[in-house]
């Protein structure tokens, strides 16, 4: 399972960023590629040896080819988002690496930060003592003391090398045996957000000489993660806080002193039992209905039950509320839930938040978000909207499923209390309503003043100005907004079919 992580032949990678120094320290890419005959692929490119072409696996498709009968061109557009490693690892190899002759500048070390309160609430939450996390937090701030970083996460890069269940940090030097790092992915909240993974230093049996070589050949930077054994198994990547590989960065942390708590609380990940522990997970994680809450009548009243695990005949589940245990069929359980009318309300943190949900039979209950986020993602949407919530942690993956209507027209203006307002009139809707100028599009309210006969020297209306200049640099970024308009995408597609025609 390579989730979100495809590979680069090195020859390749060289000629893309110029074949200098940058290129030679360059670990992989994170981009996105455009083909109308294959679709739009997203993630991270990782260098591989032994390879002459780029392999974009399925987990990398967004977007599946193009449905037109002709296509524009034939070609692949390759936009590189970002390259690796990060400015920052470079120079924490130079402590690292015992061959460098550099030390890191005086400016990088200025320029680091301290550990974040999250993570630090985590490693609390795994029983490192506060007195040695206040020590580690003094000294992390130079690059000597400093035992953490943030790399990104990449695909096992060799033909299926690294023993299940370990991790290859690039650049982190080879030949200790016993040595191990906790892993984890923001936002992180509990222990069970995190792993103690062995890390690989020395060449497993079954790699190839080649492929030991290459993976030891790549600068400082990144996690490669170890592949399943059987294919329908949990990755080690996705057990991780449920991460992928298409650009996360994993906080890694190899100080010796932490370890051994770190290890003790969230347990160490062996290579033998790696398989049979995720497989389970994965078991677990696949049955939406487990951790369910239903609508459950005891004793003659209604309370909630919890659907607590699927029966030991394989078809039914367990249902419990306090003491009362009973078993319900698939058919049954699903019948008693109908499909959500609305969110009512909501409550928790982390993976413990749930939300009130009222049901098309008419009654209530408390469902774990994670559940019905798969299930429901534009109820909980609008309900995320409507209580402002959609810029606050935990609910900002709702605004991918809010879309708000096109404003098509500027109709009116006013200064309301000190702010410069526009009546504005949104595609669809028949009463225009009042927004703040600065909040709409540039190239509207230039239509508007010039219309008006306002003039831009009005010193309400001078920033404008500004505005319209900063647009005109950036005339790429309104065309590609424009390209991308869905609403339009029949009549793109017969522009760029003519225009084919007459330049082929």
């Amino acid at each position: 399972m390579l989730t979100g992580c495809g590979f680069i032949p090195s020859s390749i990678l060289q000629d893309l960023l110029g074949g200098g120094q940058f290129a030679k320290e360059t670990i992989g890419l994170r981009v996105r590629v455009v083909c109308p005959t294959l679709g739009i692929y997203k993630g991270n490119l990782v260098q591989r040896a032994g390879i002459t072409k780029i392999q974009l696996p399925g987990s990398m498709r967004k977007v599946s080819e193009s449905m037109a009968k002709k296509k524009a061109f034939e070609g692949v557009f390759l936009l590189i988002n970002e390259a690796y490693p990060s400015s920052s690892n470079k120079m924490m190899e130079r402590c690292i690496n015992p061959n460098s002759r550099k030390a890191p500048t005086k400016s990088s070390t200025a320029d680091l930060k301290e550990l974040g309160e999250m993570i630090s609430k985590v490693l609390l939450a795994c029983g490192v003592p506060d007195d040695l996390l206040i020590k580690y937090k003094k000294n992390c701030t130079e690059f000597q003391g400093r035992h953490h970083t943030f790399l990104v996460g990449m695909c096992d890069c060799t033909a299926g090398g690294l023993p299940p269940g370990t991790v290859f940090l690039t650049g982190f030097g080879v030949g200790s045996v016993h040595r191990k790092v906790f892993i984890t992915r923001s936002p992180c909240t509990e222990p069970q957000d995190a792993k103690v993974i062995p890390i690989v230093s020395e060449k497993p049996t079954d790699m190839l000489q080649e492929d030991w070589n290459h993976l030891c050949s790549l600068p400082f930077g990144a996690v490669v993660f170890s592949s399943p054994q059987d294919d329908k198994a949990m990755s080690l990547v996705e057990s991780i806080n449920n991460s992928d590989l298409d650009g996360d960065l994993f906080f890694c942390l190899w100080d010796p002193c932490m370890l051994p708590f770190l290890e003790d609380a969230v347990g160490g990940l062996s290579v033998a039992h790696e398989k049979d522990i995720l497989a389970e997970d994965k078991k677990i994680e696949d049955d939406p209905l487990i951790g369910a809450i239903v609508p459950l009548e005891v004793n003659g009243k209604l309370c909630n039950g919890v659907v607590e695990r699927k029966a030991d005949d394989g078809e039914n589940y367990v249902i419990k509320c306090n003491s009362h245990t009973e078993l319900m069929s698939y058919e049954a359980l699903t019948s008693d839930l109908c499909e959500v009318v609305k969110v009512l309300t909501h409550r928790g943190k982390g993976r413990h938040r749930e939300i009130e949900v009222l049901w098309g039979n008419g009654e209530k209950s408390w469902q774990c978000l994670s559940t019905l986020q798969k299930e429901v993602p534009t109820i909980i949407a609008e309900y995320a909207m409507e209580r402002n919530l959609l810029s606050t942690n935990g609910w900002g993956w709702c605004k991918d499923y809010i879309r708000e209507a096109e404003i098509v027209d500027v109709c009116d203006h006013r200064v309301f209390c000190s702010t410069l307002q526009v009546h504005v009139l949104h595609d669809g809707d028949l009463e225009p309503e009042w927004k703040d100028a600065k909040d709409v599009d540039t190239d509207l309210l230039q239509d508007y003043v010039e219309k008006h006969g306002i003039s831009l020297k009005d010193r309400r209306w001078k920033w404008l100005q500004n505005e319209i200049k900063k647009a005109k640099k950036n005339w790429f970024a309104k065309a590609q907004d424009r390209v991308s308009d869905v609403k339009r995408m029949a009549e793109y597609s017969r522009f760029v079919e003519s225009l084919h025609r007459a330049f082929k």
